[in-house]
């Protein structure tokens, strides 16, 4: 069970990277335009257990939603019609947060099964937006942990998920105390038998940009270096802005794993 290391097409891209200072990537991503997954998974543990959480993260999660997108179809016509579809994209935010429940108790039972104790084994962090109907640019966007969603528009990038780290705590604790360090994660997939997917849904607009990445790149490179970026490659293929995101993050050092999926959002 592996997934691509590099995707491209017209309108989508993902690529990952070691990076300078690892030996294995325990980063993963998928991007499957026909159920409308784009997901980043950023694996720990250790000896390889990382990549096995991520990669069995990813491949759980995307088997779920494909069952979910079979049974779904597209959103109901009638419910377009009467302006229900809000309430239609809540409905799926449920199936969602269930289907990463599931897909998180798949990775806590296979911990339990290794002799891992309650809290500790492998774990991900994750990000993602579900676009459950291809004819619209509604969408349900889901993380846990320190992988990020951002959304640039009109030459502005904007971070659309907060991290669930004690650093993010600090910061909304008004920085009482001392200061953590910020790649301590407070939530992750794997290491407990419950966890909660944090959701909201947008509506995204002709010409977004939307890059969904793991910590490797964000601890590498600051918002003003990414949205430059992506406004240098706005006539390019997307491809070349993983790239250059993934280069550029690892001329500044390459810490961690480095793993970039980005779309690009068409009419709908």
């Amino acid at each position: 069970m592996k997934f691509k290391q590099v995707y491209s097409s017209p309108n989508s891209a993902g690529l990952t990277d070691v990076g300078q200072q690892r030996e294995i990537n325990e980063d993963g991503f998928v991007i499957d335009e026909q159920s409308g997954l784009y997901l980043v998974a950023d694996g720990m543990g250790g000896h390889r257990n990382g990549a096995v959480a991520s990669q069995l993260f990813l491949f759980e999660l995307s088997r779920l939603i494909g069952e979910l997108k079979l049974r779904l179809g597209t959103l109901d016509t009638h419910a377009k019609e009467k302006g229900n579809q809000e309430e239609q994209y809540l409905t799926l935010s449920e199936w969602l947060a269930n289907s990463v429940s599931t897909a998180n108790a798949i990775l806590y039972q296979r911990n339990q099964r290794e002799g891992s104790r309650k809290g500790a084994g492998m774990g991900t962090a994750i990000a993602g937006i579900w676009k459950p109907d291809n004819s619209s640019n509604g969408a349900i966007l889901f993380h846990v942990g320190d992988c990020r969603i951002y959304l640039y528009r009109r030459n502005r990038l904007s971070q659309l998920t907060k991290d669930h780290t004690l650093y993010q705590r600090w910061l909304d604790n008004n920085r009482s105390g001392i200061e953590p360090s910020k790649n301590i994660i407070v939530k992750a997939i794997g290491p407990y038998p419950d966890v909660t997917a944090e959701l909201s849904i947008h509506h995204f607009e002709p010409g977004d940009t939307i890059l969904i990445c793991s910590d490797g790149l964000t601890n590498m490179l600051n918002d003003s270096h990414m949205r430059e970026a992506i406004n240098n490659h706005k006539q390019r293929p997307l491809m070349s802005l993983c790239e250059t995101l993934i280069e550029d993050a690892n001329e500044a050092g390459g810490i961690d794993n480095i793993t970039v999926v980005v779309s690009r959002v068409g009419e709908e």
